[in-house]
């Protein structure tokens, strides 16, 4: 594929181009809502008249639902990694325009939106976005983005994974480093495909010939001079140079954890520790767990009758805890296992674990079981949003494996997180370092949006009853 064209289809499905066309299918959207609805009976050709309520449904509406996209992550491909997520989001997108318009209509106009014009905007705004999005992931999917490592061969491997697990358009071709001889060509190491540069090819040349469009660095700091210069002119030839940690946290949202050092943790100023925002997420916290607990009394009686009849065991499972700065709390879930589950000790959940009752794996799927812990949030034990808590005897056995977990408990755990909407459940060491890449990276670029995010994640998430 020549550059050009991938250059095209890089801006056609980009963020902009997407913006604008959510503006243009919220726009029409608007209009014919109004023109179907009973109670209105506008022109279009009126367009943004002098009347404040036109322009308002005109312009304003249009622009909120564009905003309320670029919240749900449909501005960023990178996050649209199913068809499924697409439709999702897509149905909430319109929600969150209503919602903020809904506001603002009633502030400006001492009005509230028709249900009507409401529910008309909401079905043709989702089909028109939904539409264009699933179009747009398949244009950019045949836009395939070769990334060559220049650096150490053992990040390699893991690059490859990583990418096929995300479903995105990157392909790693190889990786490359210092080494070379007189002929060049390839060599195995390990089953990884590595390159040899012949020994009078430029390092932008050769990256030419290999028709890479991205050079990862894997150690910035070990480079020569003339490495420098070579990887200078790459990016002079439209060849995009970025160090690997770099690339992991932008592309591919979650931070290369094991890649790191203490320079990284000792350079970070998080949102997080800032006064301001942890203030409001401490509101909100307050707000949704009592929210919680009120709508979880109406129902808590029949599903603790359902426990009770079937096995006459407990209702609650209270287990320990480490929660911020690893301070340990006991968490309260619904019991949805056996009540010998752990007569052997302490054991990794595992996906169809046996020990989940039949009732439990309907309380699993619909995150019921997860309510109670509406009570932790409003102790301050938890957030709504964080990595999730995980039991001391736990956590000893995965910090002798995985370098750098435990700066995961510098912020609070959380009923859900940006590791459990884009990786589901871990059931070993081996998935706890991966999640442990996205705690690192909510820690990092923790946001009002981000959280908007999440929460919108976890809600796609309960509709596919993933767990």
């Amino acid at each position: 594929m020549s550059k050009l064209t991938h250059f095209l289809r890089s801006v056609l499905a980009g963020p902009l181009a997407l913006a604008f066309l959510d503006y243009c299918i919220a726009y029409v959207a608007i209009i014919v809502a109004l023109k179907l609805a009973p109670k209105f009976r506008v022109d279009i050709l009126e367009g943004i008249a002098p009347n404040t309520q036109l322009f308002s449904f005109w312009f304003v509406l249009p622009v909120l639902t564009v905003i309320g996209a670029h919240i749900s992550g449909l501005h960023n491909h990178l996050q649209i990694r199913s068809r499924l997520r697409i439709i999702a989001l897509s149905a909430i997108t319109p929600v969150i325009g209503l919602i903020f318009f809904g506001v603002f209509f009633a502030i400006v106009q001492f009005e509230l939106l028709g249900r009507v014009v409401s529910g008309l905007y909401w079905l043709l705004a989702f089909g028109g976005i939904a539409f264009s999005r699933l179009f747009a992931w398949s244009y950019q999917s045949g836009a395939i983005h070769r990334i060559m490592v220049f650096g150490e061969q053992s990040n390699y491997f893991s690059m490859q994974n990583r990418l096929y697990a995300t479903r995105l358009p990157l392909r790693v071709v190889g990786f490359t480093n210092t080494k070379r001889n007189a002929e060049g060509g390839s060599y195995e190491d390990e089953g990884k495909t590595g390159f040899l540069r012949p020994a009078d090819m430029p390092l932008a040349e050769f990256f030419e010939k290999m028709e890479v469009d991205e050079v990862l660095v894997d150690t910035p700091h070990e480079l020569s001079e003339g490495d420098r210069d070579g990887l200078m002119t790459c990016m002079a030839r439209g060849i995009r140079v970025m160090n690997l940690n770099y690339f992991f946290e932008r592309r591919l949202l979650q931070v290369f954890s094991s890649n790191l050092s203490e320079n990284w943790f000792w350079s970070q100023d998080p949102v997080y520790f800032h006064p301001f925002f942890f203030a409001a997420k401490r509101a909100v916290d307050l707000f949704l767990s009592l929210c919680g607990l009120l709508c979880l009394v109406p129902v808590f009686p029949f599903l603790a009758l359902a426990i009770k009849l079937q096995d006459g065991g407990p209702i609650f499972y209270r287990q320990t805890r480490c929660g911020q700065y690893n301070q340990p709390f006991t968490i309260y879930k619904l019991r949805t296992m056996r009540q010998d589950a752990e007569k052997d000790g302490a054991a990794w959940a595992q996906k169809g674990d046996c020990r989940v009752t039949r009732l439990g794996r309907f309380l699993r799927k619909t995150r019921f079981d997860e309510t109670p812990q509406f009570w932790n949030v409003l102790k301050g034990d938890m957030s709504f949003i964080g990595p999730r808590p995980e039991r001391p005897e736990m956590i000893d056995e995965i910090e002798e494996e995985v370098p750098n977990y435990s700066y995961r408990h510098l912020v609070k755990p959380g009923i859900t997180g940006w590791a459990q909407i884009n990786y589901g459940y871990g059931a070993s060491i081996a998935d706890a370092r991966k999640k442990l890449d996205y705690d690192l990276y909510y820690l990092k670029y923790a946001s009002v949006v981000l959280e908007i995010q999440i929460l919108l994640g976890t809600v796609v998430a309960m509709v596919k009853g993933a767990r």
